[in-house]
């Protein structure tokens, strides 16, 4: 597989991605942290970064290059969009934060989007998918083109002002589900 700059491997996709079946971690009520370092070979179309929606859950999607972060919250979706495009063929760090309060979305560390959002997530039994997007029967939808590393769910709002990324995330005692790909 492509390395990232600090020499380790990264997933690399192409129409596929990686499944997660839900029963394999537990991600509480209230506030939590979704990231991953993410470098599209294409901006084009609705991609799902790592998502597990179908009017519930969360997700990271690009569309048409422009990333979003979005949590299921009573009946509707609250979603934090960029007003920037994401370049092909470059890394860059996206963090989801829903704080309990309102739905964050960062890149680079640079808070770019937020909005409005708190109450008790819809949860659904669906997969979550590192580059794609479940449909009604748990089947990839929406494949991400390009190679994405460090993707980590976690309990708690890790970031509400600007941060400085860390290339390698490591997983503590409030990390759900990690993947380093190396």
């Amino acid at each position: 597989p492509p390395t990232a700059g600090d020499g380790g491997s990264v997933l690399s996709l192409e129409g596929g991605a990686l499944r997660v079946p839900s029963e394999i971690y537990e991600l509480p009520d209230g506030p939590f942290t979704l990231e991953a370092w993410v470098n599209p070979d294409t901006t084009d179309g609705s991609q799902g970064v790592v998502a597990k929606t179908q009017s519930s859950e969360f997700a990271l999607f690009l569309h048409d290059g422009v990333p979003d972060f979005s949590v299921h919250l009573g009946d509707r979706y609250s979603v934090a969009k960029a007003g920037e495009k994401l370049e092909s063929d470059r890394w860059f760090h996206l963090a989801g934060v829903y704080s309990g309060e309102e739905v964050l979305l960062f890149i680079d560390g640079r808070p770019v989007a937020r909005a409005p959002g708190s109450g008790e997530r819809t949860r659904n039994d669906l997969p979550v998918y590192l580059g794609g997007d479940p449909g009604d029967d748990g089947q990839l939808t929406r494949p991400f083109d390009g190679q994405l590393d460090e993707v980590r769910l976690s309990r708690g709002a890790r970031y509400r002002e600007t941060f400085r990324p860390q290339r390698r995330l490591e997983p503590d005692g409030d990390t759900v589900l990690h993947y380093d790909f190396d």
